[in-house]
């Protein structure tokens, strides 16, 4: 008991500093992507913390199969190289009691993955979309900075205001817009504010003492005309109403569905916990390493051993999306190989060895 929670307490501190790394990585360059879409104005900036928090939660689910596996073989390569586990074999400690010390590990992490992929997951991707639903469908110019030239959503004009005066008064407006037929043109007002229709409901940016310089391309002239009082409408931008993404259904949803899209997704989401617990037993074979071996070597193979299983496994959501590999072999058939391969490792780390050994002793000729 006392080596079990010896190997549980390594592999949980490695676990958690890995998970870290990992999850600081990709928050950052989401991050990074989410600040570039609040500066072009295509998302408030007082959404960003709340996208990230849940960018993070399904960023976790597919995190935390490669970090436990990373962490293992690092944890356990380090005791190899210490000669901590050789002390642990003298003492009769051999790998499948290790593998269970894993393996239990293992399974809480495989339980708090499927909490995250089954329900915790789902609820961020339709919360998610509902955020940028929100933001796609804030009225144009309804976030104005002062001081910075900002694009229209349509993309067919530009519009700079150089203060924002108290009461939501605008001053020095310029405002240059280009039509879909070639016409362009520039509009400047001393002071402009937005005004909602009462009878249509519809609002217009109105600007006061200001002049319109036009370029009609049909008539080919050049038209200035001063106003004093002149009324833009302002769209309202049309949110499209598509089928709701398939990673934001319910999976109680999912279960009583019987197409394969749907079956894929139910079946995607089961694998993650699972991948979990069969690359955490990969781990105990691999991470057998001698005091002189590399310390990155073993990690090295690691990762190309999950790179090739999350692409094996990506290609058979898609074949069973599309009907190819029939529901009843669905994405198992991959973990069925990652099964083979822990066997196979096993079987060479432990039983192959004792035969050489066995073959190696000396006989007694009678």
């Amino acid at each position: 008991m006392i080596i079990d929670r010896y190997i549980a307490r390594e592999l949980t501190f490695t676990l958690l500093a890995v998970f870290g790394i990992l999850m600081v990585v990709l928050l950052s360059h989401q991050s990074v992507r989410y600040l570039a879409d609040a500066a072009a104005g295509e998302i408030p900036g007082n959404m960003i913390l709340m996208l990230i928090g849940l960018k993070a939660i399904s960023f976790s689910g597919l995190v935390l199969p490669l970090a436990l596996f990373l962490a293992v073989i690092a944890s356990l390569g380090r005791l190899y190289r210490d000669s901590e586990m050789v002390v642990m074999a003298a003492c009769g400690v051999g790998s499948l009691r290790v593998l269970g010390s894993v393996t239990r590990t293992a399974v809480i992490v495989g339980v708090v993955l499927a909490l995250l992929s089954l329900y915790l997951d789902p609820w961020a991707a339709e919360q998610r979309s509902r955020v940028m639903d929100r933001a796609r469908a804030k009225p144009e110019m309804s976030d104005v900075t002062s001081g910075r030239f900002q694009e229209s959503a349509q993309g067919g004009a530009v519009y700079f205001v150089e203060h924002l005066a108290p009461g939501g008064n605008l001053e020095n407006v310029f405002i240059q817009y280009h039509h879909a037929d070639g016409n362009s043109g520039i509009l400047v007002a001393e002071r402009g504010r937005q005004e909602p229709d009462l009878q249509t409901k519809d609002r217009f940016l109105v600007l006061y003492d200001g002049r319109r310089y036009e370029n009609v391309i049909d008539k080919q002239e050049y038209r200035i005309t001063s106003y004093q009082r002149y009324g833009i409408l302002i769209p309202l931008p049309h949110i499209a109403t598509g089928e709701r993404r398939r990673e934001a259904v319910a999976s109680t949803e999912l279960f009583f569905s019987t197409a394969p899209g749907d079956r894929a997704e139910l079946q995607w989401r089961w694998s993650l916990p699972l991948s979990a617990v069969l690359f955490a037993a990969l781990g105990v074979p691999l991470s057998h390493s001698t005091p002189r071996e590399g310390r990155y070597g073993r990690l090295f193979t690691g990762i190309l051993i999950y790179v090739l299983f999350s692409n094996l496994l990506s290609v058979a959501r898609n074949w069973m999306d599309r009907g190819v590999t029939p529901i009843e072999l669905g994405l198992w058939w991959v973990h069925g190989l990652l099964l083979l391969l822990i066997v196979s490792m096993m079987i060479d780390a432990n039983g192959l060895r004792a035969l050489r050994e066995w073959f190696r002793r000396p006989r007694m000729i009678s």
